[in-house]
């Protein structure tokens, strides 16, 4: 099975388990305490992928065979942060127009989708992987140049792309930038894909950005979703 065919198939598995993970809960103290556990996941997590990029590109510890493997996943967040978000999105729409026949569950469910630390942990997440990209390309910086040459664009113009991206990623961190960023983020990443697209590259050179731009799409309905709450500043 390619990277791209695994890639779907994880995602799926994992959605299926937060779906399960999040319904499963029948109070609200279980729901919010839930949501802090996904958020500390996020933390964790993406500053193990940052630690183990740190030690890859500094040759410190290179990811080939059974590290290159664990390194994958951890880029992905072993599927967990992106079935997170794809289910808050579900369970959002379904509790805001009030589709769960339980009470006691939609408090529950709600409670969970209507916490800040859902939408933290996907930004932190998401923050901590554009800065793990920028090192990738700093450090290839040879490579990337000649690759935007190759694709017809200028060379000052990956520089500008990288800023972009960083700021981005700064700004997810701010509440009242995390819309402006994500948006800008979802672009630059729409763009990167119809490079390769357009470069005749297969799909499997766009998985990341494309997990990305999913996840992009998932912060900012979420917060779209969070703004339209009465207790959201």
């Amino acid at each position: 099975m390619n990277q791209t065919n695994l890639f779907f198939v994880f995602t799926i598995l994992a959605t299926v388990l937060c779906f399960l993970f999040v319904i499963s809960s029948r109070s609200v103290a279980s729901s919010e305490k839930k949501a802090r556990w996904f958020y500390f996941f996020c933390v964790a997590i993406s500053l193990t992928a940052l630690t183990a990029n740190l030690l890859s590109v500094s040759g410190v510890l290179p990811m080939k065979g059974i590290l290159g493997t664990i390194y994958q996943a951890l880029i992905f967040r072993l599927w967990i942060v992106i079935g997170m978000g794809i289910v808050s999105i579900v369970l959002s729409l379904l509790w805001w127009f009030g589709s769960f026949i339980s009470i006691s569950s939609n408090q529950a469910i709600g409670s969970f989708v209507a916490s800040p630390y859902v939408l933290r942990g996907i930004c932190f997440s998401v923050s901590i992987s554009f800065l793990a990209v920028e090192i990738g390309k700093l450090t290839h910086d040879a490579d990337m140049r000649q690759f935007f040459l190759d694709s017809g664009f200028p060379v000052w113009f990956l520089y500008f792309v990288i800023i972009a991206e960083i700021l981005g990623a700064i700004g997810l961190f701010l509440k009242k930038l995390i819309l402006p960023a994500a948006f800008g983020l979802a672009i630059l990443m729409f763009g990167a894909i119809f490079t390769h697209y357009n470069n005749g590259d297969s799909f499997s050179d766009s998985i990341e950005a494309f997990h990305l731009l999913i996840l992009l799409i998932c912060i900012i309905v979420i917060r779209l979703i969070h703004q339209r709450e009465p207790n959201d500043g």
